[in-house]
C-alpha cells in the first residue's frame, strides 16, 4: 500500500467487501475446529457515524451458532487485497430497534478499524511513527513553501512538495518526541490546479508502541490544541507506520468529531510563545491526567450557538472549583474549603491579568450563583441576595471561562506577562469587549 491511497479523502471508499476471520473465544471450540471462522461481508465506513460491519450466513444449518456478539479484534482482506483489523466490534440488537430481522446476515459497529496490516490487539506495541492531520493546525502554526514571481500577465508559482523537515521537536516523555510537519499536496483537476499546504502533527517513539498508546497521545495534543486556538479541535486522519518498512502506511479510520473553525488569531500565538512552547508541551503532558477533565469542561464552553442554560455556568463553576483543588489547595500550607475564598484566591493570584480585571468578578456572586443552581434553591430565597439569573448568568460564566483559561495557562507555565499577550487580540477579548459596561 502506498501513500498515495490516502492523500485525499476522495480515495477512501466507503465500502469494503471481503472475509472476515473471527476469532474463537472459547477453548472447546478451537479444540473442535480450526482457531477462527471466516465469513464472507462487508464493512461499512461513514468518517461522520460508526463503522458497520455485515456478516453473512451460509444456507445451511448452525451456520451463526458460533457467532458472538463482541469481538476485541476482527481480521478480514478486501478483494483488492487490503489488509483490515477491526477494533471493539459489538453486535447490533435489530429485535430491540424494532427492525425485520434477517437471518441470512449479522450486524456489528465497529469503533476503529486498522486498514494496511493484521495486529492482535489495540494494545499490542507495531509502530513507532504516527502522522495526524487537524483541520486548523495549520491556524495556530504555518509554515508557507510557495514563492510566487508576478511579471506582467505572467504569475509563476513554485511550491515545494516535499513535506519539509519536523519542526518544533520535543520529548515529552523518554523515548518520545512529538513534532510539526510542513505538507503540501498537488490535486490537479480538469478546469483547475490545486495546491494545499497544511501542517501535521508528527510523533516519533524510540520503539514501538500500542495503537491505544498513539490514540492517548493524538488526544492530548488535541485539548492542547484547542486550547492554544480557543475551539475544540479533532484529528481527521491518522497515519501509522513501522520506521524499518518506509513504503507501508496503515491508517486508523473511525468517527470523525468535527473541529470548530477558530478565531483568526489564537490564544496561544506560537510566533510570540515559540521559545516557550516546548516546555508548555511537557507540562501539558505530564499534568494532563489531571489538567484533562478541567480542560474538557472548558472546550466544551466555549462560546457558540446553542442555548445556555444555568448547567452550562455549573461546568465552568465546578471546573474552577475543581481546578483550586488539583493544583492550588494546600501548596502555601492552607486547606481552604469554602468556595469564596478559593475564587477570591485565584483572582487574587492574576491580579495582573487585564482583561481579568475588566470582568469585575464578584466572589460572592459567583459563589452565591454556584449555591442556587447546584441545589435548585428556589427563587424566592432571601438569603441568596447576590445570585444572578438571565443575561447576567450568561454574563457572569463568560466572566468565569477568561478566569478558568488564566489557571490553564498558568498551570502549563506561563507568567502573567505572557497571559497578558495571549489574551491581547484574542477570542478572550472579543469576550470582555461582549461583557455589560459598569459604572464606576
Amino acid at each position: 500500500m502506498t501513500t498515495a491511497f490516502m492523500n485525499s479523502k476522495q480515495c477512501i471508499p466507503s465500502t469494503f467487501h471481503g472475509k472476515w476471520k473471527l476469532p474463537e473465544r472459547n477453548e472447546l471450540m478451537r479444540r473442535l475446529g480450526p482457531e477462527f471462522q471466516e465469513r464472507m461481508g462487508t464493512l461499512y465506513y461513514n468518517e461522520h457515524k460508526p463503522s458497520k460491519l455485515e456478516l453473512y450466513y451460509e444456507p445451511s444449518f448452525g451456520s451463526g451458532s458460533r457467532t458472538f456478539c463482541h469481538y476485541d479484534v476482527i481480521w478480514g482482506k478486501d478483494a483488492n487485497g487490503y489488509d483490515f483489523t477491526l477494533f471493539n466490534v459489538n453486535a447490533v440488537d435489530l429485535m430491540h430497534d424494532n427492525k425485520d430481522v434477517d437471518f441470512s446476515k449479522m450486524e456489528f459497529t465497529v469503533e476503529y478499524v486498522l486498514l494496511g496490516r493484521h495486529v492482535e490487539s489495540i494494545h499490542e506495541p507495531i509502530f513507532d511513527i504516527c502522522t495526524v492531520k487537524f483541520p486548523y493546525l495549520k491556524h495556530w502554526v504555518f509554515q508557507d513553501n510557495r514563492k510566487v514571481d508576478i511579471h506582467g500577465k505572467s504569475i509563476c508559482c513554485i511550491v515545494d512538495l516535499s513535506k519539509g523537515a519536523p519542526f518544533m521537536k520535543t520529548e515529552i516523555e523518554d523515548g518520545i518526541n512529538i513534532s510539526l510537519l510542513p505538507y503540501s499536496e498537488y490535486i490537479p483537476g480538469r478546469y483547475d490546479t490545486t495546491i494545499t499546504q497544511n501542517t501535521y502533527l508528527h510523533i516519533t517513539c524510540a520503539k514501538p508502541i500500542p495503537t491505544s498508546r498513539f490514540m492517548n497521545l493524538i488526544c492530548e495534543f488535541s485539548q492542547f490544541l484547542s486550547i492554544a486556538l480557543f475551539s475544540n479541535q479533532s484529528p481527521c486522519k491518522i497515519e501509522l507506520r513501522i520506521s524499518k518498512e518506509p513504503r507501508r502506511w496503515s491508517f486508523l479510520l473511525y468517527e470523525i468529531e468535527a473541529s470548530t473553525e477558530p478565531y483568526p488569531i489564537p490564544l496561544i500565538k506560537y510566533d510570540t510563545l515559540t521559545p516557550k512552547i516546548s516546555s508548555m508541551l511537557c507540562a501539558w503532558h505530564a499534568n494532563f491526567e489531571q489538567l484533562s477533565p478541567i480542560c474538557n469542561y472548558l472546550i466544551r464552553s466555549l462560546p457558540s450557538n446553542r442555548f445556555f442554560d444555568a448547567p452550562d455556568f455549573l461546568i465552568i463553576a465546578q471546573a474552577l472549583d475543581g481546578y483550586y483543588k488539583r493544583f492550588v489547595n494546600n501548596k502555601d500550607g492552607k486547606n481552604i474549603k469554602q468556595y469564596q475564598q478559593q475564587i477570591r484566591k485565584l483572582l487574587q493570584q492574576f491580579g495582573g491579568v487585564h482583561m481579568l480585571q475588566e470582568c469585575r468578578i464578584d466572589a460572592d456572586e459567583l459563589t452565591q450563583s454556584r449555591h442556587k443552581y447546584s441545589h435548585l434553591i428556589p427563587d424566592d430565597d432571601r438569603k441568596l441576595t447576590k445570585a444572578v439569573a438571565g443575561d447576567e448568568l450568561y454574563d457572569l460564566t463568560q466572566k468565569c471561562i477568561v478566569l478558568l483559561t488564566c489557571c490553564i495557562l498558568d498551570n502549563i507555565g506561563l507568567t502573567t506577562e505572557e497571559i497578558n499577550i495571549c489574551f491581547e487580540d484574542s477570542a478572550i477579548r472579543q469576550i470582555v469587549d461582549k461583557l455589560p459596561l459598569f459604572d464606576d
